[in-house]
C-alpha cells in the first residue's frame, strides 16, 4: 500500500512538474527552449509563480519515493547513500524554485540538485542492474547526460534533456517498483 502510494505520487509530481512547467512557458512567449535555462521561467510575473509552485509541489510528491526505496532495494549501503542523495536532490530543487535565476544561493541549488540527484541515480543503478538490466543501463546513460551537462554550465538546451531523463528515469522507477 506505500509502495503504491509513494511510486503514484512520484508519477504524479512528475506529471505535474511536466504541465506547470509547460504551462509557464506558454505564459512567457520571450522563453526560447533552445537557449534559456528552465530556471528563467522563475524570475517573473505569473509565469515565474505558476513555475516555481510547480517544481515545489513536483518535488514534495516525488520525495516519498527516495524516503522509502530501501524498502525496494533492500538496505545495502549504494541503497542508503542513494536515498540520502535523492532527498537532497529534492531540497535542491525546491531551493531553485525558491531563491529565483540571479540570486546567487540559486546556483548553488541548481548544482545541488543535479549533483546529488546524478549521484542518487548512480548508486541506485548499481543496486538495480542486477534486477533490471534496462533501467540499470538507463540509470548510466542519465548519470552521462547529468554529468555532461555539469560539465557544460552554459549549454542551456542539454540540461532541458538531463532534466527530462531525470524525469523519465525517476517515472521508469516508479513503475518498476509498482510492477515487484
Amino acid at each position: 500500500m506505500i509502495k503504491q502510494f509513494t511510486c503514484q505520487s512520484a508519477i504524479l509530481g512528475i506529471i505535474i512538474g511536466a504541465v506547470f512547467t509547460v504551462i509557464s512557458i506558454h505564459i512567457i512567449p520571450e522563453f526560447n527552449l533552445v537557449t534559456d535555462y528552465l530556471s528563467a521561467l522563475g524570475v517573473n510575473g505569473t509565469g515565474a509563480i505558476v513555475f516555481n509552485i510547480g517544481t515545489i509541489i513536483s518535488a514534495i510528491m516525488v520525495l516519498p519515493i527516495f524516503a522509502k526505496i530501501n524498502d525496494f532495494l533492500g538496505n545495502s549501503i549504494s541503497s542508503r547513500i542513494g536515498m540520502v542523495l535523492g532527498i537532497v536532490s529534492c531540497i535542491g530543487i525546491i531551493g531553485v524554485a525558491i531563491f529565483p535565476m540571479g540570486m546567487a544561493i540559486h546556483t548553488g541549488a541548481a548544482a545541488l540538485f543535479f549533483a546529488t540527484m546524478g549521484f542518487a541515480i548512480l548508486f541506485f543503478g548499481i543496486e538495480i542492474f542486477p534486477k533490471n538490466n534496462t533501467l540499470g543501463i538507463f540509470s548510466l546513460l542519465v548519470v552521462f547526460i547529468d554529468v555532461f551537462m555539469l560539465a557544460n554550465p552554459f549549454a542551456a538546451f542539454v540540461e532541458k534533456i538531463a532534466v527530462s531523463m531525470i524525469l523519465l528515469w525517476i517515472a521508469l522507477l516508479a513503475v518498476y517498483m509498482m510492477r515487484e
